[in-house]
Protein backbone atom coordinates (compact mmCIF):
# COMPACT_ATOMS: atom_id res chain seq x y z
CA UNK A 1 0.00 0.00 0.00
CA UNK A 2 0.92 3.35 -1.07
CA UNK A 3 2.11 5.50 2.03
CA UNK A 4 0.73 9.17 2.29
CA UNK A 5 3.04 10.99 3.60
CA UNK A 6 1.01 14.15 3.37
CA UNK A 7 -2.36 12.70 5.34
CA UNK A 8 -3.19 14.40 8.27
CA UNK A 9 -1.98 13.27 11.35
CA UNK A 10 -0.36 10.28 9.62
CA UNK A 11 2.52 8.46 12.48
CA UNK A 12 5.19 7.46 10.42
CA UNK A 13 6.77 4.05 12.50
CA UNK A 14 10.07 2.11 12.35
CA UNK A 15 9.80 -1.71 12.35
CA UNK A 16 12.05 -1.62 15.15
CA UNK A 17 9.16 0.99 17.12
CA UNK A 18 6.74 -2.04 15.94
CA UNK A 19 8.93 -4.98 17.34
CA UNK A 20 9.37 -4.14 20.89
CA UNK A 21 10.81 -6.59 22.98
CA UNK A 22 10.99 -9.94 21.37
CA UNK A 23 11.80 -13.22 23.10
CA UNK A 24 14.62 -13.34 24.91
CA UNK A 25 17.11 -15.68 23.92
CA UNK A 26 19.35 -17.39 26.15
CA UNK A 27 20.84 -21.17 25.69
CA UNK A 28 19.29 -23.78 27.44
CA UNK A 29 22.07 -26.05 28.19
CA UNK A 30 21.53 -29.84 28.99
CA UNK A 31 20.98 -29.90 33.03
CA UNK A 32 23.52 -32.16 34.41
CA UNK A 33 22.17 -32.06 38.25
CA UNK A 34 22.16 -35.08 39.80
CA UNK A 35 18.14 -35.32 39.19
CA UNK A 36 18.70 -35.09 35.35
CA UNK A 37 22.16 -36.93 35.17
CA UNK A 38 19.88 -39.77 37.30
CA UNK A 39 17.39 -39.79 34.41
CA UNK A 40 20.14 -40.02 31.53
CA UNK A 41 21.64 -42.79 33.69
CA UNK A 42 18.22 -44.93 34.02
CA UNK A 43 17.59 -44.20 29.99
CA UNK A 44 20.66 -46.02 29.16
CA UNK A 45 20.05 -49.03 31.34
CA UNK A 46 16.83 -49.11 28.90
CA UNK A 47 17.95 -48.39 26.22
CA UNK A 48 17.52 -50.21 22.94
CA UNK A 49 18.23 -47.85 20.39
CA UNK A 50 18.44 -50.01 16.90
CA UNK A 51 21.10 -47.11 16.05
CA UNK A 52 23.56 -47.85 18.63
CA UNK A 53 26.84 -49.15 17.03
CA UNK A 54 27.81 -51.30 20.33
CA UNK A 55 26.61 -52.09 23.55
CA UNK A 56 29.51 -49.85 24.98
CA UNK A 57 28.90 -47.27 23.06
CA UNK A 58 25.61 -46.82 24.51
CA UNK A 59 26.79 -47.22 28.45
CA UNK A 60 27.47 -44.90 30.56
CA UNK A 61 28.78 -46.38 33.58
CA UNK A 62 28.12 -46.45 37.43
CA UNK A 63 31.47 -45.00 38.22
CA UNK A 64 31.54 -42.11 35.37
CA UNK A 65 28.08 -41.01 36.04
CA UNK A 66 29.37 -40.76 39.85
CA UNK A 67 32.56 -38.72 39.09
CA UNK A 68 30.48 -35.92 36.84
CA UNK A 69 27.96 -35.88 39.48
CA UNK A 70 30.11 -35.49 42.09
CA UNK A 71 32.25 -32.76 40.00
CA UNK A 72 29.31 -30.84 39.08
CA UNK A 73 28.58 -30.52 42.80
CA UNK A 74 32.04 -29.46 43.73
CA UNK A 75 31.53 -26.86 40.63
CA UNK A 76 27.91 -25.49 42.03
CA UNK A 77 29.52 -25.39 45.03
CA UNK A 78 32.33 -22.73 43.97
CA UNK A 79 34.84 -25.52 44.22
CA UNK A 80 35.71 -25.18 40.06
CA UNK A 81 39.71 -26.04 40.55
CA UNK A 82 38.98 -29.12 42.49
CA UNK A 83 35.58 -29.48 39.82
CA UNK A 84 38.07 -29.13 36.70
CA UNK A 85 40.71 -31.54 37.66
CA UNK A 86 38.36 -34.50 38.51
CA UNK A 87 36.68 -33.78 35.29
CA UNK A 88 40.06 -33.35 32.97
CA UNK A 89 40.82 -37.21 34.54
CA UNK A 90 38.26 -38.50 32.95
CA UNK A 91 38.49 -36.47 29.82
CA UNK A 92 42.50 -38.29 30.04
CA UNK A 93 40.85 -41.45 29.38
CA UNK A 94 38.73 -40.49 26.76
CA UNK A 95 39.22 -43.42 24.22
CA UNK A 96 38.58 -46.02 27.52
CA UNK A 97 34.91 -43.75 27.56
CA UNK A 98 32.20 -44.80 25.62
CA UNK A 99 30.44 -42.02 23.25
CA UNK A 100 27.48 -41.57 26.20
CA UNK A 101 29.78 -40.91 28.50
CA UNK A 102 32.20 -38.48 26.23
CA UNK A 103 28.74 -36.69 25.52
CA UNK A 104 27.67 -36.74 29.19
CA UNK A 105 31.44 -35.02 29.95
CA UNK A 106 30.92 -32.32 26.80
CA UNK A 107 27.83 -31.10 28.26
CA UNK A 108 28.96 -30.54 31.79
CA UNK A 109 31.73 -28.82 30.72
CA UNK A 110 29.45 -26.75 28.31
CA UNK A 111 27.34 -25.48 31.09
CA UNK A 112 30.40 -24.79 32.92
CA UNK A 113 31.65 -22.75 30.22
CA UNK A 114 28.34 -20.96 29.72
CA UNK A 115 28.24 -20.33 33.23
CA UNK A 116 31.25 -18.94 32.99
CA UNK A 117 30.61 -16.89 29.49
CA UNK A 118 33.05 -18.36 27.50
CA UNK A 119 30.80 -18.97 24.66
CA UNK A 120 33.64 -19.95 22.12
CA UNK A 121 34.14 -22.76 24.88
CA UNK A 122 30.14 -23.43 24.99
CA UNK A 123 30.16 -24.36 21.06
CA UNK A 124 32.58 -26.52 20.95
CA UNK A 125 31.47 -28.91 23.69
CA UNK A 126 28.38 -28.55 22.08
CA UNK A 127 29.55 -29.69 19.15
CA UNK A 128 31.75 -32.17 20.69
CA UNK A 129 28.69 -33.75 22.10
CA UNK A 130 27.19 -33.67 18.43
CA UNK A 131 30.22 -36.51 17.29
CA UNK A 132 29.15 -39.02 19.80
CA UNK A 133 26.98 -40.41 17.65
CA UNK A 134 26.46 -43.53 19.74
CA UNK A 135 25.22 -41.14 22.70
CA UNK A 136 21.22 -40.97 23.16
CA UNK A 137 19.64 -39.10 20.61
CA UNK A 138 17.97 -36.66 23.24
CA UNK A 139 21.19 -35.40 24.33
CA UNK A 140 22.60 -35.01 20.41
CA UNK A 141 19.09 -33.06 19.72
CA UNK A 142 19.58 -30.72 22.59
CA UNK A 143 23.03 -29.45 21.56
CA UNK A 144 21.72 -29.13 18.18
CA UNK A 145 19.04 -27.38 19.63
CA UNK A 146 21.56 -25.47 22.23
CA UNK A 147 23.28 -24.43 19.49
CA UNK A 148 20.72 -22.50 17.62
CA UNK A 149 19.59 -20.73 20.81
CA UNK A 150 23.42 -19.42 21.01
CA UNK A 151 23.76 -18.75 17.57
CA UNK A 152 20.48 -16.52 17.44
CA UNK A 153 22.14 -14.84 20.95
CA UNK A 154 25.36 -13.96 18.91
CA UNK A 155 23.73 -12.74 16.04
CA UNK A 156 24.59 -16.04 13.95
CA UNK A 157 20.80 -16.43 12.46
CA UNK A 158 21.77 -17.99 9.41
CA UNK A 159 23.80 -20.75 11.44
CA UNK A 160 20.86 -20.50 14.03
CA UNK A 161 18.12 -21.40 11.28
CA UNK A 162 20.58 -24.48 10.26
CA UNK A 163 20.62 -25.87 13.87
CA UNK A 164 17.49 -25.44 14.50
CA UNK A 165 15.70 -26.68 11.21
CA UNK A 166 18.51 -30.11 11.86
CA UNK A 167 17.26 -30.28 15.59
CA UNK A 168 13.19 -30.61 14.03
CA UNK A 169 14.13 -32.72 11.40
CA UNK A 170 14.55 -35.22 14.15
CA UNK A 171 11.66 -34.98 16.36
CA UNK A 172 8.64 -37.07 15.47
CA UNK A 173 6.56 -34.29 16.97
CA UNK A 174 6.70 -31.14 17.85
CA UNK A 175 5.24 -29.62 21.27
CA UNK A 176 6.94 -26.74 22.41
CA UNK A 177 6.74 -23.84 20.70
CA UNK A 178 10.44 -22.16 21.15
CA UNK A 179 11.81 -24.13 18.25
CA UNK A 180 9.35 -21.85 15.96
CA UNK A 181 9.69 -18.57 17.64
CA UNK A 182 14.03 -19.35 17.84
CA UNK A 183 13.41 -19.66 13.43
CA UNK A 184 10.63 -16.50 13.33
CA UNK A 185 13.36 -14.26 15.19
CA UNK A 186 16.48 -15.49 13.10
CA UNK A 187 14.47 -15.02 9.82
CA UNK A 188 13.60 -11.83 10.82
CA UNK A 189 16.95 -10.96 11.78
CA UNK A 190 17.74 -12.55 8.09
CA UNK A 191 14.39 -10.46 6.76
CA UNK A 192 13.45 -14.03 5.20
CA UNK A 193 10.05 -12.44 6.27
CA UNK A 194 7.89 -14.69 5.00
CA UNK A 195 9.57 -17.21 6.25
CA UNK A 196 9.25 -15.84 9.82
CA UNK A 197 6.10 -15.41 9.60
CA UNK A 198 4.99 -18.99 8.85
CA UNK A 199 7.03 -20.06 11.42
CA UNK A 200 5.82 -17.37 14.28
CA UNK A 201 1.85 -18.58 13.54
CA UNK A 202 2.96 -22.10 13.77
CA UNK A 203 3.97 -21.21 17.24
CA UNK A 204 0.69 -19.60 17.78
CA UNK A 205 -1.40 -22.18 16.36
CA UNK A 206 0.69 -24.79 18.54
CA UNK A 207 0.17 -22.63 21.59
CA UNK A 208 -3.56 -22.82 21.15
CA UNK A 209 -4.23 -26.12 20.43
CA UNK A 210 -2.11 -26.93 23.50
CA UNK A 211 -4.54 -24.24 25.61
CA UNK A 212 -1.10 -22.43 26.61
CA UNK A 213 -0.06 -18.62 26.76
CA UNK A 214 0.17 -16.94 23.62
CA UNK A 215 3.30 -14.35 24.82
CA UNK A 216 2.77 -10.89 23.91
CA UNK A 217 6.45 -10.78 22.30
CA UNK A 218 5.11 -13.48 19.65
CA UNK A 219 2.30 -10.93 18.48
CA UNK A 220 5.19 -8.31 18.54
CA UNK A 221 7.82 -10.48 16.62
CA UNK A 222 4.80 -11.36 14.39
CA UNK A 223 3.82 -7.61 14.03
CA UNK A 224 7.06 -6.43 13.56
CA UNK A 225 7.76 -8.96 10.61
CA UNK A 226 4.20 -7.41 8.70
CA UNK A 227 5.10 -4.22 8.96
CA UNK A 228 8.44 -4.53 7.36
CA UNK A 229 6.36 -5.72 4.11
CA UNK A 230 3.57 -2.67 4.73
CA UNK A 231 1.19 -4.64 5.35
CA UNK A 232 -0.44 -2.62 7.73
CA UNK A 233 -4.06 -4.32 7.68
CA UNK A 234 -2.30 -7.39 9.00
CA UNK A 235 -0.70 -5.08 11.44
CA UNK A 236 -3.44 -3.69 12.62
CA UNK A 237 -5.69 -6.92 12.88
CA UNK A 238 -2.72 -8.29 15.11
CA UNK A 239 -2.83 -4.76 17.11
CA UNK A 240 -6.43 -5.56 17.38
CA UNK A 241 -5.67 -8.87 19.24
CA UNK A 242 -2.71 -7.34 21.64
CA UNK A 243 -4.94 -4.42 22.68
CA UNK A 244 -8.28 -6.66 23.74
CA UNK A 245 -5.20 -9.34 25.57
CA UNK A 246 -2.99 -7.58 27.09
CA UNK A 247 -4.55 -4.10 27.29
CA UNK A 248 -0.90 -2.48 26.97
CA UNK A 249 -0.79 1.45 26.83
CA UNK A 250 2.00 1.25 23.75
CA UNK A 251 -0.23 -0.82 21.83
CA UNK A 252 -3.44 1.17 21.98
CA UNK A 253 -0.68 4.20 20.36
CA UNK A 254 0.19 1.80 18.12
CA UNK A 255 -3.04 0.80 16.93
CA UNK A 256 -4.20 4.63 16.78
CA UNK A 257 -0.73 4.74 14.57
CA UNK A 258 -1.55 2.37 12.06
CA UNK A 259 -5.39 3.29 11.36
CA UNK A 260 -3.56 6.80 10.94
CA UNK A 261 -1.19 4.67 7.79
CA UNK A 262 -4.45 3.02 7.25
CA UNK A 263 -6.62 6.52 6.76
CA UNK A 264 -9.15 4.97 8.94
CA UNK A 265 -9.30 8.53 11.12
CA UNK A 266 -12.51 7.52 12.94
CA UNK A 267 -11.14 4.47 14.12
CA UNK A 268 -7.69 6.28 15.01
CA UNK A 269 -9.35 8.88 17.10
CA UNK A 270 -11.40 5.92 18.85
CA UNK A 271 -8.55 4.56 20.00
CA UNK A 272 -6.50 7.06 21.01
CA UNK A 273 -9.75 8.01 23.25
CA UNK A 274 -9.83 4.50 24.64
CA UNK A 275 -6.06 4.78 25.32
CA UNK A 276 -6.76 8.70 26.91
CA UNK A 277 -9.97 7.10 29.34
CA UNK A 278 -7.25 4.46 30.59
CA UNK A 279 -4.77 7.08 31.05
CA UNK A 280 -2.30 5.33 28.88
CA UNK A 281 -1.50 9.14 26.98
CA UNK A 282 1.26 10.04 29.55
CA UNK A 283 3.17 12.06 27.29
CA UNK A 284 2.34 15.42 26.35
CA UNK A 285 3.17 14.77 22.39
CA UNK A 286 0.51 12.18 22.85
CA UNK A 287 -2.09 15.03 24.08
CA UNK A 288 -1.43 17.48 21.40
CA UNK A 289 -1.95 14.58 19.23
CA UNK A 290 -5.15 13.65 20.74
CA UNK A 291 -6.28 17.53 20.76
CA UNK A 292 -5.57 17.76 17.18
CA UNK A 293 -7.68 15.12 16.04
CA UNK A 294 -10.65 16.08 18.09
CA UNK A 295 -10.55 19.62 16.17
CA UNK A 296 -10.17 17.68 13.12
CA UNK A 297 -12.94 15.93 13.73
CA UNK A 298 -14.63 19.44 14.60
CA UNK A 299 -14.87 18.65 17.92
CA UNK A 300 -12.46 21.45 19.56
CA UNK A 301 -13.73 22.07 23.18
CA UNK A 302 -13.21 18.46 23.66
CA UNK A 303 -9.71 19.47 22.45
CA UNK A 304 -9.34 22.68 24.82
CA UNK A 305 -10.66 20.40 28.14
CA UNK A 306 -7.66 18.11 27.00
CA UNK A 307 -4.95 20.68 26.76
CA UNK A 308 -6.42 22.58 30.07
CA UNK A 309 -6.12 18.94 31.51
CA UNK A 310 -2.18 18.71 30.20
CA UNK A 311 -1.86 22.22 31.44
CA UNK A 312 -2.76 22.03 35.46
CA UNK A 313 -1.21 18.17 35.29
CA UNK A 314 2.40 19.74 34.33
CA UNK A 315 2.25 16.79 31.39
CA UNK A 316 2.23 19.81 28.31
CA UNK A 317 4.49 22.59 28.53
CA UNK A 318 3.10 26.23 28.19
CA UNK A 319 4.77 27.23 24.88
CA UNK A 320 3.47 29.42 22.43
CA UNK A 321 2.75 26.88 20.09
CA UNK A 322 0.57 24.90 22.65
CA UNK A 323 -1.09 28.31 23.78
CA UNK A 324 -2.30 28.88 20.30
CA UNK A 325 -3.52 25.45 19.63
CA UNK A 326 -5.41 26.34 23.01
CA UNK A 327 -6.56 29.65 21.62
CA UNK A 328 -7.53 28.02 18.49
CA UNK A 329 -9.43 25.17 19.98
CA UNK A 330 -11.67 28.05 21.60
CA UNK A 331 -12.13 29.64 18.99
CA UNK A 332 -13.08 26.69 16.80
CA UNK A 333 -15.98 26.15 19.85
CA UNK A 334 -16.60 29.58 19.49
CA UNK A 335 -15.59 30.86 23.36
CA UNK A 336 -14.19 33.66 22.50
CA UNK A 337 -13.55 34.69 25.67
CA UNK A 338 -11.52 31.81 27.19
CA UNK A 339 -9.31 31.92 23.95
CA UNK A 340 -7.67 35.43 24.39
CA UNK A 341 -5.33 35.10 27.07
CA UNK A 342 -3.84 31.43 26.15
CA UNK A 343 -3.89 34.06 21.79
CA UNK A 344 -2.35 36.40 24.32
CA UNK A 345 0.22 34.29 25.94
CA UNK A 346 1.14 32.79 22.07
CA UNK A 347 1.73 36.04 21.04
CA UNK A 348 3.86 37.38 23.88
CA UNK A 349 6.24 33.70 23.78
CA UNK A 350 6.26 33.30 20.12
CA UNK A 351 6.97 37.19 18.93
CA UNK A 352 5.61 36.30 14.92
CA UNK A 353 3.91 38.48 12.71
CA UNK A 354 1.11 35.95 12.31
CA UNK A 355 0.40 35.15 16.17
CA UNK A 356 0.13 39.17 16.81
CA UNK A 357 -2.31 38.86 13.86
CA UNK A 358 -4.35 36.26 15.71
CA UNK A 359 -4.79 37.79 18.83
CA UNK A 360 -5.54 41.06 16.92
CA UNK A 361 -8.21 39.64 15.01
CA UNK A 362 -9.90 37.79 18.06
CA UNK A 363 -9.78 41.73 20.35
CA UNK A 364 -11.64 42.46 17.08
CA UNK A 365 -14.10 40.39 17.64
CA UNK A 366 -14.27 41.21 21.38
CA UNK A 367 -14.76 44.68 19.98
CA UNK A 368 -11.56 45.49 22.20
CA UNK A 369 -10.64 47.82 19.42
CA UNK A 370 -7.67 49.79 21.44
CA UNK A 371 -5.66 46.40 22.00
CA UNK A 372 -6.87 44.57 18.96
CA UNK A 373 -5.28 47.61 17.26
CA UNK A 374 -1.77 47.46 19.39
CA UNK A 375 -1.46 43.76 18.41
CA UNK A 376 -2.20 44.59 14.54
CA UNK A 377 0.94 47.12 14.64
CA UNK A 378 2.80 44.71 16.41
CA UNK A 379 2.28 42.14 13.66
CA UNK A 380 2.95 44.74 11.28
CA UNK A 381 6.57 45.70 12.90
CA UNK A 382 7.24 42.51 12.91
CA UNK A 383 7.28 41.71 9.31
CA UNK A 384 7.00 38.32 7.36
CA UNK A 385 3.34 38.79 7.24
CA UNK A 386 2.02 36.65 3.75
CA UNK A 387 -0.87 39.65 3.51
CA UNK A 388 0.71 42.93 5.07
CA UNK A 389 -1.88 44.97 3.42
CA UNK A 390 -4.95 42.61 4.74
CA UNK A 391 -4.15 43.15 7.72
CA UNK A 392 -3.61 47.02 7.38
CA UNK A 393 -7.05 46.88 6.15
CA UNK A 394 -8.20 45.84 9.38
CA UNK A 395 -5.62 47.35 11.27
CA UNK A 396 -7.66 50.70 9.77
CA UNK A 397 -11.20 49.83 10.38
CA UNK A 398 -9.76 49.31 14.35
CA UNK A 399 -8.53 52.72 14.28
CA UNK A 400 -12.07 54.37 13.50
CA UNK A 401 -13.54 52.62 16.07
CA UNK A 402 -11.37 54.85 18.95
CA UNK A 403 -11.76 57.93 16.53
CA UNK A 404 -7.81 57.58 15.89
CA UNK A 405 -8.71 59.23 12.39
CA UNK A 406 -5.31 60.27 11.36
CA UNK A 407 -3.59 56.47 11.72
CA UNK A 408 -6.37 55.07 9.95
CA UNK A 409 -6.04 57.61 7.06
CA UNK A 410 -2.11 56.91 7.20
CA UNK A 411 -2.36 52.81 7.35
CA UNK A 412 -5.25 52.87 4.79
CA UNK A 413 -3.29 55.01 2.24
CA UNK A 414 -0.46 52.53 2.81
CA UNK A 415 -2.89 50.07 2.23
CA UNK A 416 -4.31 51.48 -0.93
CA UNK A 417 -0.77 50.99 -2.66
CA UNK A 418 -1.83 47.72 -3.40
CA UNK A 419 -4.32 47.54 -6.39
CA UNK A 420 -6.24 44.83 -4.84
CA UNK A 421 -6.83 46.85 -1.67
CA UNK A 422 -6.98 50.45 -3.51
CA UNK A 423 -11.22 50.30 -4.28
CA UNK A 424 -11.60 49.07 -0.73
CA UNK A 425 -9.48 51.50 0.88
CA UNK A 426 -10.72 54.11 -0.62
CA UNK A 427 -14.18 53.34 0.30
CA UNK A 428 -12.58 53.54 3.60
CA UNK A 429 -10.92 56.51 3.79
CA UNK A 430 -14.33 57.99 2.85
CA UNK A 431 -15.62 56.30 5.82
CA UNK A 432 -12.70 57.81 7.88
CA UNK A 433 -13.34 61.30 6.55
CA UNK A 434 -17.41 60.56 7.31
CA UNK A 435 -16.77 59.23 10.81
CA UNK A 436 -14.50 62.27 11.74
CA UNK A 437 -17.19 64.99 10.82
CA UNK A 438 -19.61 62.89 12.75
CA UNK A 439 -17.14 62.89 16.01
CA UNK A 440 -16.59 66.52 15.58
CA UNK A 441 -20.53 67.49 15.71
CA UNK A 442 -20.70 65.03 18.44
CA UNK A 443 -18.05 67.17 20.14
CA UNK A 444 -19.44 70.37 19.18
CA UNK A 445 -23.19 69.85 20.64
CA UNK A 446 -22.53 67.69 23.58
CA UNK A 447 -18.82 68.86 24.59
CA UNK A 448 -17.17 65.57 23.82
CA UNK A 449 -13.11 65.59 22.98
CA UNK A 450 -13.05 62.59 20.81
CA UNK A 451 -11.46 64.24 17.95
CA UNK A 452 -8.68 66.73 19.71
CA UNK A 453 -7.89 63.62 22.01
CA UNK A 454 -6.66 62.10 18.98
Amino acid sequence: MAKNANAPFSVRLSAALLAGTFLAVAPMPVGVGPDQAAEAFQRTRDDDDEQRRTRRSQTLSQRVYEEVTEANAKYEEGETGEAYKQINKLQEKAEDLSDYERAFVYVTLANWAYTEDDIDKTIQYFEKVREQAGAPRSFLDQATYNLSMIYLGQDKPAKAVDYMLQYIETQERITSVTPYIILGQAYYQLEDYDKGIVNVEEAISIARGLNQEVRRDWWQLLRAMYFSQDNYEKVADILEIMVVEYNDPSDWRQLSAIYGELERREEQLAALEVAYQQGFLTKGSHLKNLAQFYMFFEVPIKAAWVLEKAFEEDKLERDGDNMELLGRAYLMAQETGKALEPMRQAALEKQESDAWRTLGQVLMGEQEWKRAADALERSIALGGLDNPDQVRMVLGSAYVKFFAFDKAEEVLKEARKNKNYRKRADQWLAHVNEERERAKFIDKYLGTNYVSNQ
